[in-house]
């Protein structure tokens, strides 16, 4: 079947520490050798420490940058680099900083609409934009108001609704819960699984939370160092990790009257200016051997729907035979 989105062998790289004629003296690996697919309603969860590189590839999904290497096909065309793809959305982790602070609540949902020729008058505009501010649960109170004056999740929800006047296929959701309280992180979360529900929207939702992730995703692609280390379904992956780095992101995961099972991850990440030799995680990862200092791990699959980046992860238990 073909992928709604297919992300294949991106590599991103940054120049970095100019010399005195502007040239680089390194580089800066920010995504290295990603290959990634999303199918029509299915939301994948991408997760890893800041850093990793999620955010950069999120945009380069959205074809807000373009890669230095690799492709990104939507519906099987190729679309690298190419920003305002019909159909798809992005959502970003800066409310704030996303919506116009001189225009009204009004001008900013409309904005896909006028942004692509439609003709409407006054009316139907305020119309359709109050009943997608229903969709996301504000009141058509909002329309004529300014986005200082909502709160942080209520712009958020104000930057959905925009994304869903495009009457996008799948939206692209960069740590859009990482600035909220705890209650209003659930509020979100639980909009963005109704829309799920309700317009079979297909979406790559990008967080450090495991926790958040696993609630919304059906399938979780773990990301370190700007390479993919796990891939697998969400309950899957979070009951039974086989990375390393998965085990040590889920033991940092708060569990309220239980005893932690597995250490969560120590030290700090290497710089992506220079990426260590061989597996990327070997200078934190507490198995790490001599092959792993000298050889990059492949990416296998070890049992169906189950992969993996590591030469000392076992085998998914689940899927052996007596």
């Amino acid at each position: 079947m073909k992928a709604l989105l297919a992300v294949e062998d991106v590599r991103m790289l940054y120049p970095a520490r100019p010399d005195a004629w502007g040239r680089p003296r390194a580089w800066l690996h920010a995504v290295d050798g990603v290959s990634l697919r999303v199918d029509a309603g299915e939301v994948v969860g991408l997760v890893g420490e800041s850093g990793c590189g999620k955010s950069t590839l999120g945009r380069i999904v959205a074809g807000l940058e373009k890669p230095t290497r690799g492709v990104v096909r939507w519906d099987g065309l190729d679309v690298t680099g190419r920003a305002g793809t019909p159909g798809l959305q992005m959502v970003f982790q800066d409310s704030s900083g996303a919506l116009d602070p001189r225009w009204t609540v009004a001008q900013i949902v409309a904005e896909p609409w006028l942004a692509r020729g439609r003709r409407m008058s006054r009316a139907e505009l305020r119309q359709e934009a109050a009943a997608l501010l229903a969709e996301v649960g504000l009141d058509e109170g909002a329309l004529d108001r300014f986005p200082h004056a909502f709160s942080g999740g209520q712009r958020q929800r104000i930057g959905i609704a925009r994304a869903l006047a495009a009457r996008p296929r799948m939206l692209v959701c960069d740590e859009v819960v990482s600035a909220l309280d705890v209650s209003v992180q659930a509020l979100v979360v639980n909009l963005l699984a109704r829309l799920r529900g309700e317009r079979g929207l297909a979406m790559v939702f990008i967080s450090h939370d495991l926790a958040v992730v696993e609630h919304l995703s059906q399938r979780i692609v773990v990301m370190y160092l700007g390479r993919l280390v796990e891939e697998g379904p969400s309950r899957d992956v979070c009951s039974r990790p086989l990375h390393p780095y998965t085990q040590a992101l889920l033991a940092a995961v708060p569990e309220p009257g239980r005893p932690r099972s597995r250490a969560p991850v120590q030290g700090e990440a290497p710089s992506p200016l220079a990426p260590p030799t061989g597996c990327p995680f070997h200078p934190r990862c507490p198995l790490a051997s001599a092959r792993c200092r000298a050889e990059m791990p492949a990416w296998r699959e070890s049992s169906p729907g189950r992969w993996v980046a590591c030469h000392e992860a076992a085998a998914d238990v689940s899927q052996r035979g007596p």
